[in-house]
């Protein structure tokens, strides 16, 4: 006891640094943890790998319009925005070498056309036409056969509803929103197409405020007879988020595919 009570000041010290150092491993390895639950920042993306991962989502029905028609939460905006991205740059190459294949594809139609046009008649030309309008075709089908599968790395980030809605607006009609994304069966189509001339025709020949808003209360009486409740109710769902999805769609790019800052 007596030698305990004489080196009882250096067994206090030793103890001491015993627990500090503890203490750091252990605040120091909660800190890691910490750290490495952080995502790491997108790396700044260049124009053109920019350009190509938001033309291969046109591509795929994903332009801001859809997106903002699926009604995205931030977090499967976020997700579907990194998907393209990574998807789009591991292909890069590949898309590269369809599009080079489908450009000279192009040339050699128009050139065959050309000869056609300028003459003189020749016997092989329409054998070489046909040659070459099926060679496009299939240069193209291998691209969409390509990009499709990122179409289902994307379904996968979605709910029932709106994987319904994703493939109503990839049979939609045209490229107006919100019409485009309704499920329409083939006479609602008809009856669409001839609205949307007729609307057309009435704004172009409307030349006051007064006419303009008759043409538009016109057009809209008549999308009430062809479209059932339930795809209005889409219309008017679409309308009303319109503001908000857009807002979380911006972010999600800005985060997700950003471009290098000016400075």
């Amino acid at each position: 006891m007596k030698k305990l009570r004489r080196h009882w000041p250096l067994i206090s010290v030793v103890c001491l640094g015993v627990v500090l150092t503890g203490t750091f491993w252990l605040s120091g390895s909660r800190s890691s943890e910490v750290q490495a639950q952080v995502p790491p920042e997108p790396v700044a993306l260049t124009a053109v790998e920019r350009d190509l991962i938001t033309g291969v989502m046109d591509e795929s029905h994903l332009d801001r319009d859809a997106l903002i028609a699926l009604n995205l939460s931030a977090v499967q905006a976020a997700d579907i925005m990194e998907t393209c991205r990574t998807w789009c740059l591991a292909q890069q190459a590949t898309l590269a070498t369809h599009n080079t294949t489908i450009a000279a594809k192009v040339l050699a139609l128009r050139n065959i056309k050309a000869a056609i046009r300028q003459g003189p008649p020749n016997p092989e030309h329409a054998q070489q036409l046909a040659t070459a309008q099926s060679e496009l075709a299939t240069a193209r089908a291998a691209y969409a056969s390509t990009i499709n599968a990122l179409a289902t790395s994307v379904s996968s980030e979605l709910s029932a509803s709106q994987r319904t809605t994703w493939d109503a607006i990839k049979q939609g009609l045209g490229q107006t929103m919100p019409i485009r994304m309704l499920a329409l069966t083939a006479q609602q189509r008809t009856d669409l197409s001839r609205a949307l001339r007729r609307h057309k025709w009435r704004m172009a020949a409307a030349s006051t405020t007064d006419e303009q808003s008759a043409a538009l209360t016109a057009h809209n009486t008549a999308l009430s007879g062809i479209l059932t409740p339930e795809q209005q109710q889409v219309i008017s769902s679409f309308n009303s988020n319109y503001a908000d999805t857009s807002a979380v769609i911006a972010g999600a790019v800005a985060d997700e595919l950003p471009l290098p800052s000016a400075s």
